[in-house]
């Protein structure tokens, strides 16, 4: 959510949250500005539209979520806002 504050410009937040037998997925969408991401974004430079910067919020909740045995997934461009999923495992190690 600070990111969506601080970078997106959006209008609007979407957040939801479902529950299986398997696991948990959180996702947070938001209709902002987005940004060009790369491949492995959250780990390489990700910045505003026309502009690249390297910062550590993404990376750093990429890098949590797979310590748990996670997975994140995020997805991003330009004008069309930024959407971040996140699946938890129930029956990790």
């Amino acid at each position: 959510m600070r990111n969506v504050v601080k970078h997106a410009a959006a209008t609007e937040v979407w957040i939801r949250m479902a529950t299986s037998a398997d696991g948990l997925t959180l996702s947070i969408e938001d209709d902002g500005k987005g940004f060009e991401s790369k491949a492995d974004a959250g780990t390489e430079g990700i910045g505003s539209p026309g502009r690249a910067r390297q910062g550590n919020g993404l990376r750093n909740m990429r890098k949590r979520a797979e310590d748990i045995g996670g997975k994140f997934d995020l997805s991003s461009q330009p004008g069309r806002g930024t959407q971040i999923r996140v699946e938890l495992g129930f029956h990790q190690k």
